[in-house]
């Protein structure tokens, strides 16, 4: 019962997550907002132009409009500080998916320096799967020794057990010899 209880209070959660993670906007954001200064954030961080379309509607609600030339003006100013070559390496770095807000006449150089930047990330993650491999390789090997060893100390304490005297447990050291005993003479063992 407890499980459903929280899986219910999950699914009325996820609204909310969502809404967290957009940018909302109340009636004085809309009414006072800078739109340009607004649409230069947002190309810098090279959002998707369509995101206009989502404060129109946000604002609509508050019977307020958008200015949308003076976003669109701070946009393509943010768009060029974001269509780099720097900054789609670093970008590709990160390994975030090449932007396609990028203006033909940008993008060539932001192209590039993502495919760079991205040619790293993929390195960073080929060379850390490779050490994730060796130390999962070196745990299976400890624990191989370790084992070893246990079974190896189980053996030689399971044997000490067995001894009652020392000499019950020290092998017997034989020596061979050439005797004679009377008339007859033969190769003899002595054990101690």
């Amino acid at each position: 019962m407890t499980q459903i209880l929280k899986i219910q209070t999950l699914l009325l959660m996820v609204p909310f997550i969502f809404l967290i993670g957009c940018s909302t906007l109340n009636a004085n954001d809309c009414a006072t907002m800078d739109w340009r200064e607004r649409g230069l954030r947002d190309g810098r961080e090279g959002e998707d132009k369509g995101q206009i379309g989502n404060y129109k509607k946000q604002c609509r609600e508050f019977n307020i409009s958008v200015d949308v030339i003076r976003y669109k003006a701070g946009y393509q100013s943010g768009l060029k500080e974001f269509c780099t070559y720097d900054n789609g390496m670093k970008q590709g770095e990160k390994g975030k998916k090449s932007a396609e807000v990028c203006p033909a006449d940008l993008a060539a150089e932001f192209n590039k320096g993502h495919q760079a930047g991205y040619k790293i990330f993929e390195l960073r993650e080929e060379l850390e799967e490779q050490k994730n491999k060796q130390e999962d390789e070196l745990k299976r090997q400890k624990k191989q020794a370790e084992e070893t060893q246990q079974s190896n100390d189980e053996a030689a304490l399971k044997q000490m057990n067995q001894c009652t005297f020392d000499s019950d447990c020290e092998p017997l050291k034989c020596v061979s010899s050439y005797e004679s005993v009377g008339s007859a003479s033969g190769h003899v063992n002595k054990c101690q």
